[in-house]
């Protein structure tokens, strides 16, 4: 089975290296292969409409590797982008946040709380699908997190913190009531990276009652939910790669191998083997 991860960065990286994890573990009666993209560092033939391109790529990448299942595994992409081809399963990370947050009490004192990027932000797609199921738009708080998903790449802590910091103060100063309950979602992939500096704001701020949703987790989970479990003698281990992992600077390539490592081993292995030589 080939499952094509697509992200516009490399939080996506984390989504892929969890589902790795978890079909080494439990899935043994195929043989898996995952290949991870990262479309910003794909050959663009324009640049005037990014979404469109990306929208090309996408087809582009379907093509190529003819995956079984595709995961989407970026926020700002997944709001925006519809799938032509027929006969493939698409996994759509905006798609598994949302019903998560559905499953939220529909109450005037139970907040939903979101981090993402502008274009997330912007496209208003969780707070249409809440409203739409009887929530209090006064009771949805979109932050916008500009920059945040670059400087969690280029891995300069005092920066990530600082911002972070900033997004978190800016919620504690929209908040518009004690509420009993604060439900957060992290939705940009790139923020699981770096939960423990988002936790350290969240009690500095004192935001009220929270409780974070690890959607990077409740993704891996929901994907492999559809595979077939088997515990038999053969056991494959899962195929993976990283498209055009020459293109990534060496600095990403160490931050990411800092981000990876505590969850799968091997994916740190194939960052850290990238690497040249005398690093």
């Amino acid at each position: 089975m080939k499952i094509l991860i697509v992200d516009v960065g490399y939080g996506g990286l984390l989504i892929s290296s969890l589902i790795y994890e978890k079909i080494k573990q439990e899935f043994f009666n195929d043989k898996y292969s995952i290949m991870f993209c990262a479309l910003k560092d794909e050959s663009f033939s324009s640049k005037d409409d990014i979404q469109s391109s990306y929208n090309e790529k996408l087809e582009e990448l379907i093509q190529k590797f003819d995956p079984s299942i595709l995961v989407l595994a970026c926020n700002s992409l997944s709001v925006n982008y519809n799938v032509i081809k027929k006969n493939i399963h698409v996994v759509n990370i905006s798609k598994i946040n949302a019903n998560y947050m559905l499953k939220t009490p529909t109450n005037e004192y139970t907040a939903v709380v979101y981090f993402g990027s502008n274009t997330t932000t912007g496209s208003k797609y969780y707070e249409n699908i809440l409203m739409t199921s009887g929530f209090n738009i006064d009771n949805i708080y979109g932050i916008a997190c500009e920059g945040l998903a670059n400087a969690i790449e280029l891995g300069n802590r005092q920066s990530i913190r600082y911002a972070v910091y900033s997004y978190v103060k800016l919620l504690s100063q929209s908040l518009t009531k004690q509420y009993h309950r604060t439900y957060i979602y992290l939705c940009c992939t790139h923020y699981g990276y770096v939960m423990n500096i988002f936790s350290d704001a969240f009690k500095y701020f004192k935001i009220p009652n929270y409780k974070v949703i690890q959607s990077d987790q409740n993704s891996a989970n929901e994907i492999t939910k559809t595979f077939n479990k088997s515990y038999c003698n053969n056991k494959y281990k899962p195929e993976f790669n990283i498209s055009n992992l020459e293109r990534l600077s060496t600095q990403r390539k160490k931050t990411l191998h800092s981000y990876i490592k505590p969850f799968s081993k091997d994916i740190a292995t194939i960052l850290k083997t990238s690497l040249p030589s005398n690093i």
